[in-house]
C-alpha cells in the first residue's frame, strides 16, 4: 500500500502535496522576511509556489509594475499565502484563512 501511495504522489500534479499536511502554515508565513528570495521562501514552506500570471486569484496580491511577480501557495482547505516579489525579493505578503495555531 505504501508503494502505491508513493507512485500516486509521483504522478500527482497541482499545488498541494500528497500528504494531508498543509502546503503553507501560519508559522511558516511568519518566518518569511522582506528581501528574501523565492528560493528562501520555498525552503521554508517545503513547496514551490505557483506564479500568478494574468489570473484572478481571490485574496492574492497583484503585480502591477515592471519587476514585480506574485507567487501563491494554497492548501487543500482553501487557505493560502501570496507573496509579491519586487526585483526578486519579498516585497509584500498576504494570507487568507491560515490557521494561526499551526
Amino acid at each position: 500500500m505504501r508503494r502505491f501511495s508513493a507512485l500516486g504522489c509521483f504522478f500527482f500534479l497541482g499545488l498541494t502535496s500528497c500528504s494531508s499536511q498543509d502546503v503553507v502554515t501560519y508559522s511558516e508565513l511568519r518566518e518569511v522576511n522582506p528581501n528574501m528570495k523565492l528560493v528562501d521562501v520555498e525552503r521554508i514552506t517545503g513547496h514551490k509556489g505557483e506564479l500568478i500570471k494574468n489570473q484572478n486569484v481571490p485574496n492574492a496580491l497583484v503585480a502591477t509594475q515592471p519587476g514585480q511577480v506574485v507567487y501563491y501557495w494554497r492548501n487543500k482547505d482553501g487557505s493560502s499565502m501570496s507573496i509579491l516579489f519586487v526585483n526578486g525579493r519579498v516585497g509584500a505578503i498576504t494570507e487568507d484563512g491560515l490557521d494561526r495555531n499551526k
